[in-house]
This record gives structure tokens, sequence and C-alpha cells, in this order.
């Protein structure tokens, strides 16, 4: 009995790759959010000017209530879209909708570095990127559902969402070659990683 329930329990290959998946798009997902801090701290900096007769000036000048409220204002949209993803994820295939939740974050921070000129636009951009973000995580627990039973769900779950805590080096060594780089790498990584997922499904 004890080997029957061993023998069910044991997660297929394919499955371990959709976790695999699962896990990257947090992961991707998660370092859009967290790179504005290093955007911000980018933009607020002075351009490089060794000249004394130029007085060199920052990108953009953002107040500490600005900055404050651009960093906040993402949870503007993750909040009702969390609720929203998980009505969709139960009406629908959770599959299309996670993978559209990655499509979509992907573009908003592709245009991000043209957003941040402005406050105003800065802030749409962050409550559009929590708008999209926020549908991914209901759709991942959809999609664990429907491709494993729910002791396997249980134990992959909490492997797919720690994508969401993992600190990236990957915005340091960015913010020393342009700061735009940052939103165009997740971007293409994004892109990417739906137009991989799609061919998988198919």
């Amino acid at each position: 009995m004890a080997d029957l329930d061993s023998s069910s329990e044991t997660i297929a290959a394919s499955k371990k790759l959709l976790c695999a998946l699962l896990f990257t798009a947090m992961l991707l997902q998660y370092a859009g959010r967290t790179s504005v801090s290093v955007v911000l701290v980018q933009l607020q900096e002075s351009t490089g000017n060794n000249t004394n007769t130029n007085v060199s000036k920052p990108h953009v000048e953002y107040s500490q209530f600005q900055v404050g409220v651009i960093l906040s204002s993402v949870y503007a949209g993750l909040l009702p879209s969390s609720f929203i993803g998980g009505f969709l994820a139960y009406r629908y295939s959770a599959t299309r909708v996670f993978l559209t939740s990655i499509g979509i974050s992907s573009v908003v921070h592709c245009v991000a570095p043209i957003m941040f000129q402005r406050f105003g636009t800065a802030v749409t951009q962050r409550v559009l990127a929590g708008l999209a973000e926020g549908q991914a995580e209901p759709a991942a627990y959809g999609v664990l559902g429907e491709y494993m039973i729910p002791r396997q769900s249980a134990r992959v779950a909490p492997f797919v969402f720690s994508g969401q805590t993992i600190v990236l080096g990957e915005h340091c060594s960015f913010s020393r070659v342009c700061w735009r780089a940052s939103f165009f790498s997740l971007e293409i990584f994004g892109e990417h990683f739906r137009h991989s997922s799609k061919d998988e499904e198919v």
C-alpha cells in the first residue's frame, strides 16, 4: 500500500518542466517589480560629465514623495487583479490566463523607459504592471491544479513561488550599463518564455 502511495505521488519529468517554467515566470515578474527601485536611483543620479564648465543634471527629478508614490502605486493594480485573475482562471483556461499575464507584463515593462520620463505616466506604468502581475499568482495555482493531483501540487507550490523571493544581482549589473537595460532584458526574457510555453502547450 505504501508503494502505491509513493508511486502515485511521483512527479513526472514533464510536470517538473512545468514547475520550472512557472518558477521562471514568477521570477521574471517579481524582478520586473523590484527593478524599479534600481531604476529610480539611476534616474536621480547626474549624467556623466567630468568637465567643470557644464553642470550635469539628472535624467528626471522626482521628489521623495513622488518616489514613494511610484513605488507603492503597483499595489493599486495588484489588489484588484488578484481577484480578477482568480475568477478568470476558474472560468477559463488557467494556462492561457497565466501566459497572458506574462505577455502583458513584459510589454508594460518594455515601455517603462519612456513612461518614466514623467511622474504621471510612471505611476500609470506601475498600476498597469500591477494589474498584469496580480493575475499570475492565482492562475499559477490553477495551472498546478489542472496538471497535478492535490498532493503533488502541495509539494511543488513552495518551489514555484519561491521565484518571488530570490534576490537578483542582475539589476546591479545592468545599472552599471544603462538603467533602461533592466526593463528591456526582462521584456525579452518574458516574451521568450511566453512563446516557449505556448510551443510546449501545443
